[in-house]
């Protein structure tokens, strides 16, 4: 949810950094990118470890629904599992991609949408100082995982019905071989 908010509140600040014409508004909104910046820097440590284990058992879980599905047990909770799993998993790694491309939106709008060609010479070199300073959001990582992203959570999907599709066939063979025994 915080990268929810962070994405939102980088957009307007982005769409204010075009609208600013001098100097000093301009480092009232790059103070305001940074504190904010700053704070969802200290949230995303604070919860890094629990979001961490929250995803791990997430996808235990998930192997659990699909070896449950593959033993041929095809109850409701299975399928509850696997949609809870990747519908989660998959609102992290999208609310991940869109902070990050609300922090390059602000780099870009600071960059190329600020008048500062008009500027002074002494303020265009501030205005450099602050491109060079001016920090990018992070991005949400997970202790274990690293940076989550949507690709990474397709291929996790993909290992895990894989994995499901593999364990129903040495299963179904199993179970051919009891029966011709039998």
């Amino acid at each position: 949810m915080a990268s929810l908010d962070m994405h939102c509140a980088l957009y307007l600040l982005s769409e204010r950094v075009a609208k600013t014409t001098t100097w000093a508004r301009l480092v009232d909104t790059v103070k305001l990118h940074q504190q904010l910046v700053v704070g969802i820097n200290h949230v995303q440590d604070f919860f890094v470890n629990d979001l961490s284990v929250v995803v791990r058992l997430m996808l235990l879980l998930g192997v659990i629904g699909a070896f449950r599905i593959s033993m041929g047990v095809q109850d409701v909770n299975n399928v509850v599992i696997l949609v809870t799993v990747f519908s989660y998993i998959g609102m992290v790694c999208l609310a991940a991609e869109m902070q990050e491309e609300a922090g390059e939106a602000f780099s870009t709008g600071l960059t190329y949408s600020c008048p500062w060609e008009a500027w002074q010479p002494a303020e265009r070199r501030h205005f450099n100082l602050l491109l060079a300073l001016t920090q990018k959001p992070s991005q949400v990582r997970f202790q274990y995982f690293g940076a989550m992203r949507l690709d990474t959570l397709s291929k996790i999907a993909n290992a895990v019905f894989k994995y499901a599709q593999v364990l129903r066939a040495s299963l179904g063979d199993q179970a051919v071989e009891a029966q011709t025994l039998m």
